[in-house]
């Protein structure tokens, strides 16, 4: 039995860690809440979100100057983590 009726999330996950640190965010969205929705800007778009500057976060060097770990996924990345039977909703 899930504990709530629904998790949102909104860009979180590229701030949880690696992607076993991901993993297991995702699975604690699934143990818990009967639905889930989880937003996170898409890897691939060239304006990095957080900065909105251009292209910055394709850079592994500015990547790895962050202090905040951001790892943005891409939504093949998102849709290997996903529990068999989710859907992936928008671009």
């Amino acid at each position: 039995m899930h504990a709530v009726d629904m998790v949102v999330s909104n860009a979180v996950i590229e701030h949880v860690g690696d992607e076993h640190d991901q993993r297991a965010f995702l699975e604690e969205h699934d143990r818990v809440g009967h639905v889930w929705v989880i937003t996170t800007p898409n890897r691939r778009f060239p304006i990095e979100p957080h900065t909105a500057t251009l292209l910055r976060h394709h850079s592994a060097a500015w990547r790895d100057s962050q202090d905040d770990f951001t790892r943005m996924l891409t939504k093949r990345e998102l849709r290997a983590m996903l529990p068999s039977g989710a859907r992936i909703v928008g671009h």
